[in-house]
């Protein structure tokens, strides 16, 4: 059953992406369970980055 939790991720959604990308960029994270805290792997400024979620603006 925890195994189902981990496939969902952390609650929340990603911040909207700002960014037009003119190539790839490394990945700092791989999903949510490789941020510190609450924050969620996102697709942000043209890779996956650790984001404070949008339900959660204290961090």
């Amino acid at each position: 059953f925890s195994f189902l939790i981990f496939l969902q991720g952390k609650p929340g959604t990603c911040p909207a992406n700002p960014c037009l990308c003119t190539g790839p960029q490394p990945d700092e994270c791989r999903d949510d369970y490789s941020c510190l805290g609450r924050k969620k792997c996102c697709y942000f400024c043209c890779a996956m980055r650790s984001n404070t979620s949008s339900s959660d603006n204290s961090l």
